[in-house]
C-alpha cells in the first residue's frame, strides 16, 4: 500500500468542470430526444446504437479521466478509472511549473477539456508533449529525455519533493 504522502489528487479547475458538465448534458439531452425518434422511425440496425451513441461518448471519455497521481517504487503513476499509466523516474531529468502551458499548446491528438486535457499536444516553444492535466494553472512539465509529460497534481511543491526523493538528480526550475 502506498504511503499517503506520495498520493496526489488531480483537482479540476472551474473551466474543466463547466465544459465537462455542459458536454455531458448535451450528450444526455441528445439521447433523450434521439432515442424515441430512432426507435419509431429509424432502421432496425440503429435502434440500439443510434440513440445511445452520445451516452457512449460520455462513458468513454470518463474512462480516460485522471483520478490522481502517485509517486511510488521509483515510478510516477497516473491513475485512471480502469488502468494506470507509469513512468520510470530514473529517467526523469527535470520538472518545471508552467501555468501557461496548456493555453499556449495545441491539441494534436487528444481531449482539450472534456474530463481533462489529455493526449498529445504541441507547444510553440517546448514542442510535442503528452498531457494528463486537470488544472492547467497547476501544470508541471516533466522532462524524461526526449519525452515531455505534463500533469497537474494538487500540491506542486510537495509533488516535486516526492520526485526528488525518488530521484535526487531531478532538477527543479
Amino acid at each position: 500500500m502506498p504511503k499517503t504522502e506520495n498520493l496526489f489528487a488531480a483537482p479540476w479547475d472551474r473551466t474543466l468542470r463547466l465544459v465537462t458538465v455542459l458536454i455531458s448534458l448535451v450528450c444526455l439531452t441528445l439521447t433523450a430526444f434521439l432515442w424515441p425518434v430512432i426507435q419509431a422511425h429509424g432502421p432496425a440496425s440503429m435502434h440500439f446504437w443510434g440513440g445511445l451513441l452520445p451516452v457512449f461518448i460520455v462513458v468513454a471519455a470518463a474512462l480516460f479521466a485522471v483520478r490522481g497521481y502517485r509517486v511510488e517504487k521509483g515510478e510516477l503513476v497516473i491513475e485512471r478509472l480502469l488502468w494506470n499509466t507509469r513512468f520510470d523516474l530514473s529517467h526523469l531529468q527535470s520538472v518545471q511549473s508552467d501555468p501557461m502551458l496548456m493555453q499556449q499548446a495545441r491539441s494534436v491528438l487528444g481531449n482539450s477539456g472534456f474530463f481533462g486535457f489529455m493526449g498529445l499536444f504541441k507547444h510553440p516553444a517546448r514542442g510535442p508533449f503528452r498531457a494528463w492535466v486537470t488544472d492547467p494553472g497547476q501544470a508541471l512539465v516533466l522532462q524524461f529525455g526526449d519525452l515531455v509529460v505534463a500533469i497537474s497534481p494538487e500540491d506542486g511543491s510537495r509533488f516535486v519533493a516526492a520526485l526528488q526523493q525518488c530521484n535526487p538528480r531531478v532538477r527543479s526550475q
